[in-house]
């Protein structure tokens, strides 16, 4: 074989010009000696660069100076101390056992290829730490100082993603920190440690673009962490519940990207805000202390699988999502200022909501974006108890089951802002009430039960209200097909409205109110489907409607009391009704019962008005009210019963033709009608009756008749003319006739009273121009 010549002399120079160079020329000579023993100083200046191109030992002292370089390419392993000022460069292994000090101005940088072992040693960072390789840190301390700097990076051109990993060793960082890329953990697990920390102090930040890892570890901050669009900050091990990690803030926590808590504890005492996403497993818990700020701001999602406690103040102007697994618990914390929800853009539970006692969860649509703010969603599995304060300016959607306690309140008003749309509740769940519920003027509360999976029967849709608790309504209550146990206090104000109505089309669900308590109504009460049951008290000083065009019925076996409009309508497409055994009373001067469809219930009328075209089976006691059969007087009355008027009742008749006048047609046995006080007769329509007409205005089939009136009003005829108000006992019929009278130039009402006459022998009475007398005429 031909071997080439070496011209060796040639050869060995070339080689020491690589290895040593002239100082005088600036250029890296290898660092000497080797090892460099305990009580030697190296000290390198800016004239007498250094390298490592074989293994080294440092037990005694390196100083490099300003503007001077080390650039190590072998292994380096410090057990003594190195004091840099300058910059130095490691492509391989730097091992520090001891003290390693980069001071201010100067720069480690840690290539692609380079590995630094922070073993027994601690180091201090006044500098720059440049990590594109592997950081490990296993006992020794990392302390940036407040003008330090520890940036990963990676290369440029390198796959080599950057790490750093601290086992065992507290990273303290009073100065800067920048993780661009690659993972920076936190790992006390993988060699079994007690634990590892990294504290940052006021002046520190720490900006995470790529991600910081919490496996076990704690995390405290008294500075600012940055999360970055593109980083992620993770507390997760896979120890838990033991060594779960741990983070404290008590500085500014921002996060633009991923916050995952899935293990240990994070706690909040300062300011934590985001715009990007955070999520706290199933196993971790995150608890906002009394000094603690949370606040999403638009576009921030926070899903909470594991458990979410404030202490003082969460702020949310984007999406908070419990989830089945989740919990988020405000308690009362030791803030003089109170505890507190601010829930400006949406919330949803599919888990546990608890608003404690002396707390505020405030929900309210946004000027700037009212579609997508103020909105509590609550899915099917998801539970609220209110033991504080739930005030909702936004939108409230119940599927699953929402309790305010004996001290808690749900407050529902109008937004403060014009133009906002009105608030509003939507319970297709279980709504239940020991406390207090206002639904304010303008907003609104509906009550309707869902399909489950899209297929009968219906689910949900009740409110229940127990014994202690009131609910004030001065907007809108409306029971669409569900239903209303009340054994408190429901009060509907003077602006309030309260409706039942059937489903919509495909659930088919039937709305029914039981009442045990107190209804008060001041507004407007429009039970227009399914049944309406009193087994307390109705106190009616509004309007009261039974099916004015619906199918409905008021069951009643407690009091209804009377002193506004109660209606029971009856026509096309209505059919309403009134039963049970309880009393119903009607005592005010402005007060009226109409009654258009069959009310199957007694009626006492001290005061006001009874009217309609309906039936009434029952007993009427009219004590002081008036009687005026039919829709604006015109119209037949029924009673299948008793009447019975006082001597301070009045039965009114209106007459408007021979074939539309008012009459009261009783049905009943014995002597079912008993008719004293007052008997008032008016025309209507401009209505004049002629000579011979007659008009039946009491009618009593298969009873009889009796009483003493005490007063009768009739109104002016035309001259010649007079009444004559007679009862045919054939017909049962109390009636009018118009007979002839002597001439008067003016026409005159007549009033007469009859004192002591029975309906036995009824009197047969004419108007008398020159006189008023009694003529007796029994008629046959």
């Amino acid at each position: 074989m031909h071997r080439p010549h070496v011209h060796w002399p040639v050869a060995l120079c070339l080689l020491a010009n690589l290895l040593v160079t002239h100082v005088g020329d600036g250029l890296a000579v290898q660092i000497e000696p080797n090892p460099n023993p305990d009580g030697n100083t190296i000290t390198i200046t800016p004239s007498t660069p250094r390298e490592n191109l074989v293994p080294f030992t440092n037990v005694g002292t390196i100083n490099i100076q300003p503007s001077a370089s080390l650039s190590n390419a072998n292994r380096f392993e410090n057990s003594g101390a190195v004091f840099s000022a300058g910059t130095i460069t490691n492509s391989d292994a730097f091992i520090n056992n001891r003290v390693f000090a980069l001071q201010e101005g100067s720069q480690f940088n840690n290539l692609a290829s380079g590995r630094y072992s922070g073993g027994l040693g601690s180091i201090g960072i006044a500098g720059t730490f440049v990590n594109e390789g592997a950081v490990t840190h296993s006992l020794g301390h990392i302390i940036v100082g407040e003008t330090g700097q520890y940036i990963q990076r990676q290369a440029v051109g390198s796959f080599v993603t950057p790490t750093t990993v601290t086992p065992d060793a507290p990273f303290t960082n009073a100065g800067r920190v920048h993780i661009v890329a690659g993972d920076f953990t936190i790992d006390p697990i993988s060699v079994r440690a007690a634990s590892a920390t990294y504290d940052q102090s006021s002046t520190g930040t720490t900006q995470i673009d790529a991600k910081l890892q919490n496996t076990g570890g704690h995390v405290s901050n008294a500075g600012m962490i940055r999360i970055g669009a593109t980083g992620e900050y993770r507390q997760e091990s896979p120890l838990s519940p033991f060594m779960a990690g741990s983070t404290t803030n008590t500085g500014t926590f921002t996060n633009a990207g991923m916050t995952n808590i899935y293990t240990g504890i994070f706690e909040n005492r300062g300011g934590f805000t985001h715009v990007g996403s955070v999520h706290i497993g199933e196993h971790a818990s995150f608890t906002n202390t009394s000094s603690g700020v949370y606040h999403p701001f638009p576009g921030g999602t926070t899903r909470i699988d594991g458990t979410f406690v404030n202490n003082f103040a969460v702020q949310n102007g984007g999406a908070i999502t419990v989830s089945v697994t989740g919990v988020y618990s405000q308690v009362a914390g030791l803030s003089p200022i109170g505890t507190g929800t601010g829930q400006g853009g949406t919330f949803t539970n599919a888990g546990r909501v608890y608003i404690g006692e002396g707390t505020e969860f405030r929900s309210g649509v946004l000027a700037d974006r009212p579609t997508s703010s103020g909105q509590y969603m609550q899915q099917a599995s998801g539970t609220t108890l209110i033991d504080g304060s739930f005030d909702t300016r936004g939108y409230v959607t119940n599927e699953g089951a929402m309790t305010v306690g004996a001290t808690g309140q749900y407050l529902q008003a109008r937004g403060d802002s014009t133009g906002l749309p009105f608030a509003s509740t939507s319970n297709t769940g279980t709504f239940t009430n020991a406390g207090m519920v206002r639904i304010g003027e303008g907003t609104s509360f509906s009550n309707f039960p869902r399909l489950e999976h899209g297929s009968p029967p219906p689910v949900g849709g009740h409110y229940i209200q127990q014994s202690g608790g009131t609910t004030q309504i001065d907007g809108s209550f409306s029971s669409f097909g569900g239903r209303v146990t009340n054994e408190g206090a429901i009060t509907v104000g003077a602006t309030g409205t309260y409706g039942q109505t059937r489903s919509g089309a495909g659930v088919g669900a039937t709305p029914a109110t039981v009442n045990t308590g107190t209804f008060t109504n001041a507004g407007n009460t429009l039970v227009n489907a399914g049944t309406f049951t009193n087994q307390g008290s109705v106190v009616n000083s509004g309007t009261f409607q039974v099916a004015v065009n619906g199918v409905a019925t008021l069951i009643n076996h407690g009091t209804v009391v009377n002193s506004g409009t109660f209606e029971v309508g009856a026509g096309v497409g209505a059919v309403g009704g009134v039963s049970g055994t309880g009393t119903y009373l009607q005592n005010a001067v402005a007060a009226e019962t109409i009654v258009n469809g069959t009310f199957a219930h007694n009626i006492s009328l001290q005061a006001g008005a009874l009217t309609g075209t309906g039936t009434i089976q029952g007993a009427v006691q009219n004590s002081g009210g008036l009687i005026l059969p039919g829709n604006n007087g015109l119209g037949t009355l029924t009673i299948k019963g008793q009447y019975a008027q006082g001597f301070g009742g009045t039965l009114g008749i209106n007459l408007a033709g021979l074939n539309s006048h008012g009459l009261l047609a009783v049905h009943g046995t014995g002597t079912a009608v008993a008719l004293n006080g007052f008997l008032t007769i008016r025309l209507l329509n401009g209505f004049s009756p002629s000579l011979g007409n007659t008009f039946g205005v009491l009618t009593c089939t298969g009873c009889a008749m009796s009483g003493t009136l005490l007063g009768l009003s009739l109104p002016a005829l035309a001259s010649g003319l007079d009444w004559s108000v007679r009862v045919v006992d054939a017909l049962g019929t109390l009636q009018l006739a118009v007979v002839s009278g002597p001439a008067t130039s003016a026409p005159e009402p007549a009033t007469l009273l009859l004192v002591g006459i029975g309906f036995v022998a009824l009197v047969g009475w004419r108007r008398r121009q020159a006189r008023a007398r009694s003529a007796l005429t029994v008629v046959s």
